[in-house]
């Protein structure tokens, strides 16, 4: 994370420079993309929190399951697309490919609420 973020603050300085025009297409896509990497991986550590919190909980007692079976459902459902998520991440481990997974930053945000 500290080397991308020392990579968005090179590209805010390189936008500063008079010569930035020169690059500036390809500046703009790498801008781009280094900020959809800080976003995915944002949410996809906020969402990993969660997940490790609630699965301690939901886990580790069949008697909270059945006091909370309402909860428990949509932790399963939630359990089960995290998980298939982190597969796809595994199949495909370089940084720029787990953008490339189709809908990952949309499965994300909608697992972070």
């Amino acid at each position: 994370f500290t080397q991308l973020d020392e990579h968005l603050q090179s590209m805010s300085s390189m936008k500063m420079s008079p010569f930035y025009k020169s690059f500036e297409e390809e500046g703009q896509v790498w801008d781009k993309r280094l900020n959809d990497f800080r976003i995915t991986f944002d949410l996809w550590m906020d969402v990993q929190r969660r997940w490790v919190y609630l699965e301690g909980i939901f886990c580790s007692s069949a008697d909270i399951q059945q006091l909370l079976p309402n909860e428990f459902n949509r932790f399963r459902t939630i359990d089960t697309e995290f998980i298939g998520i982190m597969k796809k991440v595994a199949a495909r481990p370089k940084v720029q490919d787990v953008l490339s997974i189709e809908g990952v930053q949309k499965q994300l945000e909608r697992l972070s609420d």
